[in-house]
């Protein structure tokens, strides 16, 4: 995936992961190492492990001042997932971190890319 492709090149990274459970938590010990060395930063949401379900705009929206610090920096974002449900509301997440078009600028910069299916 991305992650083994970029290795340690490039700025900081962080990713923001969405499954329902542990059970569909992809290359979570991977994912772990990196985290512990210091190469990433995760933030995992699970919709269903809780009662209240956390979704991965809740986790960006709680990280905003990294968010907003890191795309000031020059961050790319890539969003990953569902283009139902995850895709929009990860873009709405963004557009109230870093303001109403903002999100447009950085697609149209190449910063905002999504690789998105329908279920």
């Amino acid at each position: 995936g991305f992650i083994q492709e970029r290795g340690d090149a490039g700025g900081p990274a962080a990713l923001f992961f969405g499954c329902r459970d542990d059970g569909d938590y992809l290359y979570r010990e991977e994912l772990e190492v990196r985290e512990q060395a210091g190469k990433l930063r995760l933030f995992v949401a699970f919709s269903r492990k809780q009662e209240e379900k956390v979704y991965v705009q809740h986790k960006v929206l709680e990280q905003r001042e990294l968010v907003a610090d890191w795309v000031r920096q020059g961050a790319v974002v890539y969003v990953c997932g569902d283009a139902g449900g995850m895709a929009p509301a990860v873009a709405r997440a963004f557009g109230e971190i870093l303001g109403e078009g903002e999100v447009e600028n950085l697609r149209a910069a190449q910063r905002y890319q999504e690789d998105v299916w329908a279920n």
